[in-house]
């Protein structure tokens, strides 16, 4: 039982091929500017956006934790990557491979390659 779990995560399939540039390049540029966009209109506007759900929704409430949070939070300085940001996300992969590998649907067994 065990071994045929583990069987299931060498994979059998073919990597995807690679996407092209532009599909990646175009997507990073779009962050880039609507991240400068931001900061534009919250300095001609002088809205105070770190007080907005906006910001915290848009950019990530555990970046925002790691910039605005107490002393405490700074004084873990690099540790704040591995825990909590590391630990959820190891935790979120162990369930998603439980729970994928466990199912008879065999679309849904994961990954299907690992490179």
């Amino acid at each position: 039982m065990i071994r045929i779990y583990f069987e299931k995560m060498k994979g059998g399939e073919p990597s995807l091929p690679r996407k092209p540039f532009s599909k990646i390049a175009w997507p990073w540029l779009g962050a880039f500017v609507g991240i400068y966009l931001v900061s534009i209109v919250s300095r001609y506007t002088h809205a105070d956006l770190l007080n907005s759900l906006f910001l915290v929704g848009s950019f990530g409430a555990t970046a925002l934790i790691a910039v605005i949070g107490s002393a405490e939070v700074h004084n873990t300085g690099y540790l704040f990557v591995l825990s909590p940001i590391g630990t959820g996300a190891m935790i979120m992969l162990i369930v998603a491979l439980l729970v994928n590998n466990l199912s008879s649907n065999p679309k849904r067994h994961y990954p299907r390659y690992w490179w």
